[in-house]
């Protein structure tokens, strides 16, 4: 559905804040095992910061 789409441009930049945005309504709002659900939110923030860490760093601009 992505093919060669960097995670940097804005469609990566738009998912990781929607994320977040997710993240802490699910965090303030869901009781219980309902706090399961943050996991996706959180995946895609941790891919983020991972792409962040390991390549983008690096990388001259």
């Amino acid at each position: 559905m992505l093919d060669n789409v960097p995670i940097n441009g804005f469609s990566g930049t738009f998912g990781t804040i929607i994320a977040v945005i997710i993240g802490m309504i699910c965090f303030f709002v869901a009781k219980g095992y309902e706090n399961l659900i943050l996991i996706i939110p959180i995946l895609t923030v941790i891919y983020r910061l991972y792409s962040y860490v390991v390549y983008e760093r690096h990388l001259e601009k």
